[in-house]
């Protein structure tokens, strides 16, 4: 069985600012990002209750993207 990740909107707000500044860099950067972001939303949905919980607020799952970015 597989869940539906869905991204709020402050989430596809962050996502795009950290495209544009990734884009400052190498082409293939982004999206290298964005294969992340993508591999990490399925892993999540093929196993919400995988990930660690996060700490300050127990209802939440933390999937690391990257070495900067987490995904909550």
């Amino acid at each position: 069985m597989s869940w539906d990740v869905i991204l709020l909107p402050t989430a596809h707000e962050d996502r795009l600012r950290i495209l544009i500044y990734l884009s400052g860099f190498y082409q293939s950067t982004p999206i290298k990002f964005e294969q992340e972001l993508q591999r990490a939303k399925e892993r999540l949905a093929e196993n919400p209750y995988g990930p660690s919980v996060y700490c300050d607020i127990p209802v939440f799952r933390r999937v690391i993207i990257g070495k900067k970015h987490t995904l909550f």
